[in-house]
């Protein structure tokens, strides 16, 4: 994590699908846990998002400089999503936890 996201305690990040139909979400959040990333961990994740084959091939290419990756886990508040052609819609209300299956993330 950047030393002015430490110093804020705080991350924000959008996500987006190119593909039709598009959609867009922003989310920002206080960070709650801040920690070296575990490579076990890190692999776990790789293949969850990337598949078996390219996520471990990805978490042994990434592996000799995981000593400077950070692991965020966030509690996001509000989170601003768009849809096709729809002005943004933020809700200020904290996301279920059904809703946030894996809200740790790697930097």
């Amino acid at each position: 994590m950047t030393a002015g996201c430490r110093a804020a305690g705080r991350v924000s990040f959008p996500v987006q699908s190119e593909v039709f139909p598009y959609r867009y979400v922003s989310v920002e959040s206080p960070v709650v846990l801040d920690e070296p990333t575990d490579p076990e961990e890190h692999r776990a994740r790789s293949v969850r998002y990337l598949g078996e084959e390219i996520g471990r091939r990805y978490a042994d290419a990434v592996k000799p400089t995981l000593p400077r990756f950070v692991t965020l886990a966030i509690r996001p508040r509000a989170l601003a999503h768009l849809r096709r052609g729809q002005e943004h819609v933020t809700s200020r209300h904290p996301p279920r936890a059904a809703d946030l299956t894996d809200t740790a993330g790697v930097c």
